[in-house]
This record gives structure tokens, C-alpha cells and sequence, in this order.
């Protein structure tokens, strides 16, 4: 099981209203923090957004990453970064989950 952090906002598309989810997760050996896109299949619905953030448990064997580079959709070309490297578009795909609770941010744990 993993637990993430999500967070959801609403987005309005071509007139079109629709749900969308991130997470930003640390690659545990090298310590990197990413953000990612989060997707969740429709057998198993999606958190409500006056829920978010919230906090998820996914078991492995019900989530799946996909990369890929991000193209330029003008000139069809695979987008390079600041830092030289190809961009890449990340996305996690929910087939189930369940609910843990409310997201609680610490950051400002400690000041006044």
C-alpha cells in the first residue's frame, strides 16, 4: 500500500467542466521530489474535490506510472528544459483506492 497526498482542483475546458488531481511524490533513492498528474479509472470513482486535499491509500497492484516526453504541439518536437533535460509528462493511473483522510500541511508547524 502507498499512501499519497491529493490534491484536486475543477478546470473548465472548451466549455466543459472537469475534475483534475496531482500528488507530489520523493523518489525515495535519490531523495527528488516530482509532481505528478493523478487519473483515476472510472470503476473506481474519484475523490470529491471539498475533500481535497485529502490523503489516499493505493495498493500496488491498483496503480500504474506512465511517462512520456512532452511535444511541442506546433512544431511536433519533444520539449528540452532549462536544465537541458526532455521534459516529461507524468502520470498515475488509479484502478482503486480508499480514502485515509484530510491532508494536514505542517509547513508552518513551529512558527509564530
Amino acid at each position: 500500500m502507498a499512501r499519497m497526498n491529493i490534491f484536486g482542483k475543477e478546470k473548465i475546458y472548451e466549455g466543459k467542466r472537469f475534475n483534475t488531481y496531482f500528488s507530489k511524490l520523493t523518489n525515495m533513492e535519490t531523495g527528488e521530489a516530482k509532481i505528478f498528474n493523478v487519473k483515476f479509472r472510472q470503476s473506481c470513482g474519484e475523490p470529491d474535490l471539498d475533500e481535497c486535499p485529502c490523503i489516499i491509500e493505493v495498493p500496488s497492484e491498483k496503480r500504474n506510472l506512465v511517462e512520456k516526453p512532452i511535444i511541442d504541439k506546433e512544431t511536433d518536437e519533444v520539449i528540452i528544459g532549462e536544465d537541458g533535460n526532455v521534459k516529461m509528462s507524468r502520470t498515475i493511473w488509479i484502478s482503486g483506492w480508499e480514502m485515509v483522510g484530510p491532508y494536514v500541511d505542517h509547513a508552518l508547524d513551529g512558527w509564530e
